[in-house]
């Protein structure tokens, strides 16, 4: 298995489709763990935070 690392504005990017998608599906499409999400989401400034509502 590959490790792939992405960058500050990939993980934003990635972490808007949670508008429309859970999880699950958004880490299927990028093939992550939705576990990787939840950390990027964790790890985001607070303000940037309140953009992404789940």
């Amino acid at each position: 298995m590959k490790i792939i690392t992405y960058p500050a504005h990939i993980h934003k990017k990635i972490l808007a489709e949670l508008e429309d998608s859970t999880y699950r599906e958004v880490a299927a499409r990028h093939r992550i763990n939705p576990n990787t999400l939840a950390t990027w989401k964790k790890q985001l400034q607070p303000a940037e935070r309140m953009v992404i509502r789940t």
